[in-house]
């Protein structure tokens, strides 16, 4: 009895880290992309941590957005590539907005789309230090249109929040995106009815 006991504490000691946070789930939330498990933070890249790649201002969600597979995390090496590259043509800092979400998190963000880039760990929504929006959308579209980047989708989005219109840069790997959507150039607007809608600027073939 006392042995079985003793086996029973160190599977669920297992469970958990030593911080408390949940270090492996139970069969029934095993993924695709193998066993899901709280991650401690890693740099992905020279200047993108996972950390940075997965952050949200949602407190309540902050731990399930940062509980991946090793596939995951396999691609937000590939989104940190990306956004190194995006480094890299810019020449400044890129500040990520948002990365990877989960779905309960994809869900509670107005606006958000069940088909988003972000659940799958393959979409950037970002900022460049020092740089408008409208510069890094024209200086990424110009690289591309010159053959040296690729991208899923390039859009200029904004939401209203209760200090303002924020604005930022979505730009997405291809990925997984469905083929007649990768190269699509996009803004996003308000109709005179009120509603946001995108318009196409462009379609680059990739």
């Amino acid at each position: 009895m006392n042995q079985w006991l003793s086996k029973l504490t160190a599977i669920v000691e297992s469970l958990f880290s030593t911080n408390g946070h949940r270090n492996v789930v139970v069969p029934s939330e095993v993924a695709a992309g193998g066993v899901e498990a709280f991650r401690a933070d890693m740099q992905l890249s020279a200047h993108f941590s996972l950390y940075e790649l997965t952050a949200t201002a949602n407190a309540s969600l902050q731990e399930e957005n940062r509980t991946l597979t090793d596939d995951q995390v396999s691609k937000l090496s590939v989104l940190a590539a990306h956004g190194e590259k995006i480094r890299d043509i810019v020449n400044l800092p890129v500040v990520v907005h948002s990365g990877y979400r989960c779905n309960a998190l994809n869900g509670v963000i107005p606006g958000s789309s069940s088909t988003s880039q972000h659940p799958r760990c393959e979409a950037l929504d970002l900022a460049v230090l020092g740089q408008s929006v409208d510069d890094t959308f024209n200086i990424l579209l110009a690289a591309a249109k010159m053959g040296s980047f690729q991208f899923g989708q390039l859009i200029i989005e904004e939401a209203t929040r209760s200090y303002g219109v924020v604005r930022w840069v979505h730009c997405s790997v291809i990925g997984t995106l469905d083929p007649s959507k990768v190269g699509q150039v996009m803004k996003m607007v308000a109709g005179a009815d009120g509603v946001t809608h995108y318009t196409m600027v462009d379609k680059l073939d990739f």
